[in-house]
């Protein structure tokens, strides 16, 4: 009985006792690394070392490349709308072959990426996404 009576006056202490919840302040969203005006709107651009996207899909090794043992690098241009999504993916560069860059223009169209917030509202912006098809060490 004695356990149950502290039991029930420590509840009621802990019960009394004044809550403070802490919360995590979100990240200020990073400075773009560039901003390009197209057809009148402007863009922030970034990279992704400057924003992370939030899921990505690993692209598929060319057949022939692997098979030759061929590396190589693709860089893909992603216009982001504000929730996200890639709205248009094209290809900037694709080496030693154009089978790199399409593996990789795949691959990232099924990405998911940070929304981001400019000057306060949500916006659409453009990011640059290096991919590198190397052999595993």
């Amino acid at each position: 009985m004695k356990s149950l009576f502290r039991s029930s006056l420590l509840v009621l202490a802990l019960l009394s006792l004044p809550v403070t919840i802490a919360t995590a302040k979100p990240r200020p969203a990073p400075e773009p690394d560039a901003v390009v005006t197209i057809n009148d709107v402007r863009y922030p651009v970034f990279t992704t070392e400057s924003l992370k996207p939030l899921k990505t899909k690993r692209p598929i090794y060319p057949k022939e490349a692997r098979r030759d043992e061929v590396q190589g690098n693709a860089l893909v241009v992603v216009l982001v709308d504000p929730a996200g999504m890639p709205r248009e993916v094209s290809l900037k560069l694709s080496e030693p072959t154009p089978a790199f860059g399409e593996a990789a223009l795949a691959a990232v169209k099924q990405w998911k990426f940070r929304p981001y917030v400019w000057n306060g509202e949500p916006a659409a912006y453009i990011i640059q996404v290096p991919v590198a098809f190397r052999f595993a060490d």
